[in-house]
Parts: C-alpha cells; structure tokens; sequence
C-alpha cells in the first residue's frame, strides 16, 4: 500500500490529511479534479507507510486526519 497527503490550507481548520494512495479522493496524489484550485493547499509525495504518511502530515504543524472514505491505517 502507499499514501499519499493532501494539506489543506484554504479552510480556517486548516487540515493535513491521510489517504490510500488509490482513494478516488486522493487518486494517486492528483486529486478528484487534476489539481487543488489553490497554490498553497497541494498533494504530497507517495509514502510507503502510513508511520511516514502520518509523520509527514504532522509536521506540517495542521490538524492532522485520515480520510473517512478510504480509512487509511
């Protein structure tokens, strides 16, 4: 399995969360839409673990979660 981390920055709660790298959400770090609509929010890299998934998430200093629809562990 591989990971991937979407960081939003463009809501107040400001949120880094975890995916499956295959979640029709993250699609393989491309997004539902090709690309996020603002430059700051962005997909990460592809992580081999969900340790270095989650690692990288918080240390992004954001509200770190895992998303609901693909329920990445």
């Amino acid at each position: 399995m591989s990971y991937h981390v979407y960081v939003n920055t463009r809501h107040a709660a400001r949120k880094a969360r975890v995916h499956f790298s295959h979640c029709s959400h993250c699609n393989h770090g491309e997004g539902t839409q090709g690309r996020p609509d603002n430059e700051e929010s962005y997909w990460s890299h592809r992580f081999d673990t969900f340790a270095a998934a989650m690692a990288y998430a918080q240390s992004t200093d954001m509200n770190v979660s895992r998303c609901d629809h693909c329920n990445p562990i």
